[in-house]
C-alpha cells in the first residue's frame, strides 16, 4: 500500500546525555534494579527541562547525579529510539570537568573507566553509535584544557566516522552480504534486469533517467545500478564489502556494455571524509543498506549530505515490529554464532515456518470467507497468482531470505522516525511504501529543498 502523508506520532521525549570524557577515562554508572533498562551501564542525563537545550540538560544532569561541574564541548551523536515505554530523542555530549577531577569513584555510584572498555559494558542498544564513535575520536588526553567550543554544534557528524566493518565489530559478526550477492549474481538474466528497471521507473515516475546523477550507496549486486544505467543515468557505485564491489563490476561486464558513465569503487556510507569529495547526486539510491551498517541513523544522516539540492533520496529501511523485531534479532545472532554449514539449515527451518505461517492465514482467511458467503477459492487463486509472480525488484526469494535470515548489523525504524528525522534536515517526503506494519522494508523517496527539478 502507497501513502502520500502520515499521521504524525506523540512527540518524543528530548534526553540530553553527559560523556565525560578526561585523558582515557569516561564516567559511567549503572542503572537502578528497578524501572526500565534495570541494571544497565549508562552516562549521567536525563530529560529536558521545558526551555532547557539539550546540552544544558546534560550539564545539569551531570551536576545533579554526580556532583561534577563539566561544560558540553560537542554533540558525538543523536538518536531516535522506541522502547516499550516511549520514544526517546536522545543527545550525547561529550563533556569536560570545569576543574581536573580526581579519577575515584563519584557519588551516584559513577566509576571512571577506560573508554576502550565501554564495548564490553551492558549499555542499551540505544547507546552503541555513540560509544563506536568515541572510540573512534582521536585520544582525549590532550583535549581536556582545549578552549570550549563556540558556538556549540548542532547535529554534525564528528570529524571522523567509523567504518562499517567497525561498527560491526562492536555488536557481533557481520554477515557476508559480498557472498550472498555473488551466488545471486548466477541467476541474473535479462528478465530480472527488467524488472530492476521498471521497478525504479515506477518509483520514481520516470521513463528514462538520461542527465541525472545516480549514487547508488551499498550497490550489493550492483543489479540497480545497472537499471539505472541502462535507463540513462550517470551512475557512481560503491560498498564497503570487496565481494559486493566485484559482483558490481562482475554485474558492469556481463550487462553493463563498453560505454562510459558508471564507476564502481570501495567506500563506506559511514565515512564521512569519503562521501564529502563524491559528487552531489540528482539520486541517491539506498535500498536496504543503512540498517545493516551498525549505526544507521548515523549513516542517514551522512548519505542525505549526498543528495544535490532539489534532488530525490531513495531509501529503504527495515520496519519496526517491536517485540517481533527482538526475536529476528536473536535469529540473526543465532545465525551468526552457527558453523556455516549449518545456516542454510536455519535458513530452510525459517523459510518453512514462514510458509506454515502464511499456510494458517491463508486456511484462516478462506474459513471467513466461507463463513460470510463468499467464494473462498477466491483467496486461494489470489495467493497462487502471488506465489507466481516473479519479485517485482527483480530479486530472488531464496537469496532475499538467506540475507534476511542472516544480516548482521540489523536496526529498524518506524517509517515516522526516519520522516522525522529527514524532515529536520530539509527533506520532504514525496512517496512512502510501507510494508502494512509486517516484516520487510518500508520504501521512502524524499526531495531534498533546494532548486525544483524532475526526479
Amino acid at each position: 500500500m502507497i501513502w502520500e502523508a502520515v499521521v504524525d506520532k506523540p512527540p518524543s521525549t528530548a534526553i540530553g546525555i553527559a560523556v565525560v570524557v578526561q585523558g582515557e577515562r569516561v564516567l559511567v554508572g549503572t542503572r537502578g534494579p528497578e524501572g526500565p533498562l534495570a541494571g544497565r551501564a549508562e552516562f549521567p542525563g536525563g530529560k529536558c527541562e521545558p526551555g532547557e537545550s539539550p546540552a544544558e540538560c546534560a550539564v545539569r544532569e551531570c551536576r545533579e547525579e554526580t556532583g561534577l561541574e563539566v561544560e558540553a564541548v560537542e554533540l558525538v551523536a543523536e538518536t531516535v529510539w522506541h522502547y516499550p515505554h516511549g520514544t526517546v530523542h536522545l543527545h550525547f555530549f561529550r563533556c569536560r570537568p570545569v576543574r581536573p577531577a580526581d579519577v575515584t569513584d563519584r557519588p551516584g555510584g559513577f566509576r571512571w573507566r577506560l573508554i576502550s572498555e565501554l564495548s564490553a559494558l551492558p549499555f542499551p542498544e540505544a547507546n552503541r553509535d555513540a560509544i563506536c564513535r568515541l572510540q573512534e575520536l582521536p585520544s582525549s588526553e590532550g583535549r581536556l584544557h582545549e578552549p570550549p567550543a563556540s558556538p556549540l554544534p548542532s547535529p554534525i557528524a564528528p570529524p571522523h566516522t567509523p567504518s562499517r566493518t567497525d561498527a560491526a565489530e562492536m555488536s557481533g559478526d557481520r554477515f557476508e552480504f559480498g557472498a550472498n550477492w555473488s551466488r545471486f549474481l548466477k541467476t541474473v538474466d535479462e528478465a530480472r534486469i527488467a524488472a530492476a528497471e521498471t521497478s525504479l521507473q515506477q518509483f520514481l515516475s520516470v521513463e528514462r533517467l538520461d542527465g541525472r546523477r545516480f549514487l547508488d550507496v551499498g550497490s550489493g549486486s550492483g543489479l540497480f545500478s545497472l537499471a539505472a544505467h541502462r535507463l540513462g543515468a550517470t551512475v557512481h557505485s560503491f560498498d564497503d564489502d570487496p565481494q559486493s564491489v566485484a559482483c558490481t563490476q562482475e554485474m558492469q561486464r556481463r550487462f553493463g556494455g563498453d560505454g562510459p558513465g558508471w564507476t564502481i569503487e570501495r567506500g563506506s556510507a559511514l565515512d564521512a571524509a569519503y562521501l564529502a569529495q563524491l559528487p552531489r547526486a540528482d539520486i541517491v539510491y539506498s535500498w536496504g543498506v543503512l540498517h545493516h551498517t551498525g549505526a544507521m541513523w548515523r549513516g542517514i544522516d551522512l548519505v542525505s549530505q549526498c543528495v544535490a539540492p532539489g534532488g530525490v533520496f531513495v531509501l529503504a529501511i527495515y520496519n519496526d515490529q517491536g517485540r517481533t523485531t527482538d526475536d529476528w534479532r536473536c535469529v540473526k545472532q543465532l545465525y551468526q554464532r552457527l558453523p556455516r554449514w549449518i545456516r542454510p539449515l536455519l535458513v530452510v527451518q525459517v523459510g518453512a515456518a514462514l510458509v506454515l505461517h502464511h499456510a494458517w492465514s491463508l486456511g484462516l482467511s478462506m474459513a471467513v470467507h466461507l463463513c460470510t458467503g463468499h467464494n473462498p477459492l477466491a483467496v486461494f487463486r489470489a495467493a497462487a497468482r502471488r506465489l507466481r509472480t516473479p519479485d517485482p525488484r527483480g530479486m530472488s526469494r531464496w537469496y532475499d531470505l538467506v540475507d534476511w535470515v542472516g544480516g548482521w548489523p540489523f536496526e529498524v525504524a518506524r517509517p515516522e522516525e526516519v520522516i522525522d528525522f529527514l524532515r529536520s534536515r530539509r527533506f520532504t517526503l514525496e512517496r512512502l511504501k510501507t510494508c502494512g506494519g509486517k516484516m520487510g522494508c518500508n520504501e521512502f523517496l524524499f526531495r531534498r529543498d533546494g532548486t525544483s527539478g524532475s526526479a
